[in-house]
């Protein structure tokens, strides 16, 4: 384990004899004094101050509150807990990474490990018996396997309800994909395929009701500004459908709504090339050449498109060329179009949409394998995009790119070498 030091922020700091806040005081630190931090652990009745840190001061082991002690994020993973209660250390190091653990729970020291890793860059609500336990690794496990990760902000904590809505966006997304890069390349893997186009993404989940950057000027329930990281507020999870006034006979779940925030990663980071040989952002080809256009089916029948024509849902704040192309690419990964219905025109339009938008989406698929450097690439735009803040904010997701079940530069260099299937 690498040394890990941390460095205090209040203007003094008491440490103590031992882990607990009651503990005799065994002296003081100052205001930007650096400690050497060995371990962490929990003292239930410590309110505020219940994270605690084992330290090592003038060569003495002693105690102090982490609230006031700043610590590169990408090592505070690192400190190791120290259980102060043998006999139930896995509820107590559940409970310290901020899981309310129903009595008399059951579950493995080393699986409680494996959960409290998973879970120091996030907060959860509501009460976990074992199943519940093991049902929200698998959730983390499984999202992290596409390349996304979980975070809150001050307020923000997610109930497993809010977690499963995620993961059911993701898995429709990474479908649409899916079937896109079977189409190209010849094989399916929905994780992968949405692993080369959506990931590192960071999810974070806001206790507000709007995160918009100008809460006095507007209203967001949801935001993803840069193509990295999505905000999600209390008002996106709901039950049932709702609409926006923009288009008030479009309906769509919560869902479909997290999906379209996922969706929006296309536009913001991805571009493609037109036939003769120019570059072009998604939204751009979209409203010049898809979206009100006349559209020839195989039949050789045209179809007239409107703006709505073909979808069956619209979860975008406007009717700005951002939004509704992403709105576009979240009717076709959700298979949200109007292909299956009893009107036939509507039917011919559903078709039409569902031709035009895997054309766009495989140029789009196209030109970010030709394009693709590697990870560290990624980093770069990343940094570029929203300085080492967004890079810590990412770190994990960029982590789980380089993990050998997951490697993005070897898979991006086996679709580099594989020819695109015809037709």
């Amino acid at each position: 384990m690498a040394e890990i030091k941390g460095i205090v922020t209040a203007d003094t700091l008491n440490v103590r004899a031992d882990y607990k806040t009651d503990a005799p005081k065994a002296g003081e630190v100052k205001k930007g004094q650096e400690l050497r931090i060995t371990g962490f652990a929990v003292d239930p009745k410590g309110d505020d101050f219940k994270l605690r840190y084992r330290i090592v001061l003038n060569g003495k082991t002693l105690w102090t509150t982490a609230k006031f002690v700043s610590v590169d994020p990408a090592l505070v993973k690192q400190i190791p807990f120290i259980a102060q209660n043998p006999a139930n250390a896995a509820e107590e190091l559940l409970e310290a990474s901020g899981m309310d653990v129903k009595d008399g729970t059951q579950i493995a020291f080393e699986e409680a490990q494996a959960v409290a890793a998973l879970m120091r860059d996030f907060k959860v609500s509501g009460t976990f018996d074992d199943q519940g336990i093991r049902l929200l690794r698998g959730v983390i496990e499984h999202l992290h396997a596409c390349g996304v990760t979980l975070g809150s902000d001050d307020s923000g904590s997610w109930s497993m309800g809010d977690l499963q809505k995620v993961q059911q966006a993701v898995d429709g997304m990474a479908g649409g994909m899916g079937k896109l890069f079977e189409q190209l390349y010849g094989a399916r893997d929905d994780a992968k395929a949405f692993r080369t186009m959506y990931a590192p993404l960071h999810i974070t989940r806001s206790g507000k009701n709007n995160v918009s950057p100008w809460p006095e000027k507007e209203t967001w329930f949801a935001k993803n500004s840069n193509g990295y990281e999505i905000v999600l507020g209390n008002r996106v999870f709901f039950e049932g459908t709702t609409v926006t006034r923009s288009n008030p006979h479009m309906p769509y779940s919560s869902v479909e709504l997290i999906a379209h925030e996922i969706g929006h990663v296309i536009n913001w980071r991805y571009s493609l090339k037109m036939p003769k040989g120019q570059v072009v952002r998604p939204r751009e080809f979209y409203e010049s050449h898809l979206m009100a256009k006349k559209y020839v089916l195989p039949t050789g029948e045209s179809v007239s498109l409107s703006m709505n024509d073909g979808y069956l849902l619209a979860a975008r704040s406007s009717n700005g060329p951002h939004e509704t192309v992403t709105d576009a690419i979240t009717a076709f990964s959700l298979d949200r179009l109007t292909e299956n219905d009893a009107n036939p025109a509507k039917q011919k339009q559903g078709q039409a949409r569902r031709l035009q938008i895997a054309d766009m989406l495989g140029r789009i698929i196209q030109f970010r394998v030709e394009s693709y450097t590697n990870v560290e690439g990624i980093r770069a735009a990343i940094l570029k995009m929203g300085g080492a803040a967004l890079e810590t904010t990412m770190q994990t997701g960029l982590e789980l790119l380089k993990r050998a079940d997951s490697d993005l530069d070897k898979e991006m260099d086996r679709l580099k070498k594989t020819p695109i299937k015809a037709g």
